[in-house]
């Protein structure tokens, strides 16, 4: 089976665009993901980008007859393009339309989407994906499991995005100090900066508890403090307890 994924303007430009929004990893980095899962799964996988709308047309229209089945995002298109929507549609495969942010909470203007209709389905908004599958990649750490995420407004700096809140359980054999540096490592790969208190930031990792013990030193206190005072971390905490329970939270007023 053969699988074409195709990638529209400015998408050639992740890992500098506006990492707040998009991350930081670049087009290669998720391609190379992606090839890897296909590869594990006996897929054959193809990428195309362009930041031209015809050549995008162009390369839908050569996937008749050639592919099973077309993974594209659109970009900035999504928006405007009846040519993709009519290529797409003309073509008459499976394809699934695919957004690394959730176009329905940002500007009025990307929450419309020409392609979606003609579409099997959407994948929309994954970035916390990133951060599970690249935890899986690190030969210090075994995931375990992950909690519920919980989307709610941001505070102090109110001018960013909603703040996505979840736990996630790992097993390690480092001591907490060195898994303390090995978190600062993982927010510098996301692109975490902060030029002022509560300034936007990429990604904010925090050590809750560490087995069971207790530690206060300048650089870690652990239990984390007032961990039992955020909603942002009891619900998804609860939520390891009812793995069934898969549900996202979304603006609560708790």
């Amino acid at each position: 089976m053969k699988i074409v994924v195709i990638q529209g303007p400015n998408l050639n430009m992740l890992g500098v665009r506006e990492q707040q929004v998009y991350g930081p990893m670049r087009l290669e980095q998720i391609h190379a993901q992606m090839k890897e899962v296909a590869t594990q799964n006996g897929l054959e996988i193809e990428f195309y980008q362009s930041n031209l709308e015809g050549e995008i047309v162009d390369r839908i229209q050569e996937c008749y007859g050639d592919a099973d089945g077309i993974i594209i995002n659109p970009a900035a298109y999504t928006h405007t393009s009846i040519a993709i929507r009519d290529a797409i549609s003309a073509v008459n495969l499976p394809t699934i339309e695919v957004h690394i942010s959730n176009i329905y909470r940002r500007e009025e203007f990307r929450q419309k989407s020409m392609t979606a209709a003609v579409c099997t389905s959407s994948v929309i908004g994954f970035g916390m994906n990133h951060l599970w599958h690249y935890l899986g990649r690190l030969p210090q750490l075994s995931r375990i499991r992950s909690g519920v995420i919980l989307r709610n407004p941001p505070f102090g700096f109110l001018d960013q995005n909603d703040f996505d809140n979840t736990v996630i359980e790992v097993a390690t054999s480092l001591t907490p100090r060195v898994f303390l540096r090995l978190i600062w490592r993982i927010e510098k790969r996301f692109g975490r900066r902060r030029s002022f208190a509560n300034a936007p930031r990429t990604l904010d990792l925090d050590i809750l508890f560490f087995d069971n013990r207790k530690i206060i030193t300048k650089e870690l206190s652990v239990p984390h403090p007032h961990w039992d005072k955020r909603s942002s971390v009891m619900i998804p905490l609860k939520s390891l307890a009812h793995k069934s329970a898969r549900r996202h939270y979304e603006n609560l007023d708790i």
